[in-house]
């Protein structure tokens, strides 16, 4: 014969398992730090010689754009070596599904006609696809890779390479 008190402790160990559930989940949620920001130290012969991170870096990216456009965690890579230059702007997204959205409206933004960025099109590189317009004597590639938002701004005759070999550090 079942004892009334085990039959009450027990629907109370039923009921806090997805009490502490909840807790835990949110917990993670509020106490977690923001996702590393990791720019490629190379980019094939391209080495990275300046980086900038944290509220500066969300400071240029939202003065390019002339309105505030970033998320929390955003990092800016310039690159040298034998191939030119390049910088990579980076936005790291809560989610694969925000980056996706901020990627489409840049998307629509450049298609529609933009003075500073012209024949747009999209490109495959390195299994990855991509954006690809010209602009401010450069070639820009951007792309969505998980929560993460990548634009490449290089010298034209190597852009392509550039992309490819960035896109190669996040396999």
């Amino acid at each position: 014969m079942n004892h009334p008190s085990r039959r009450v402790s027990t629907t109370i160990w039923k009921a806090g398992i997805p009490a502490v559930l909840v807790v835990a989940v949110a917990a993670y949620f509020i106490f977690r730090t923001p996702a590393a920001v990791e720019l490629p130290k190379q980019l094939g012969e391209l080495s990275l010689v300046r980086s900038v991170d944290g509220e500066k870096a969300n400071e240029i990216l939202d003065r390019m754009h002339n309105k505030e456009v970033t998320p929390a965690t955003n990092a800016i890579g310039m690159y040298t070596g034998g191939l030119g230059e390049a910088v990579v702007y980076l936005s790291v997204y809560s989610s694969g599904r925000d980056a996706s959205k901020a990627y489409t409206m840049m998307v629509r933004n450049i298609e529609k006609g933009n003075p500073l960025f012209t024949d747009y099109r999209t490109v495959r590189i390195a299994g990855i696809d991509a954006s690809f317009c010209v602009g401010q004597g450069q070639n820009h590639y951007f792309f969505v890779y998980d929560n993460r938002l990548y634009w490449l701004a290089a010298d034209s005759r190597d852009a392509e390479k550039m992309a490819s070999e960035l896109m190669k550090t996040l396999k």
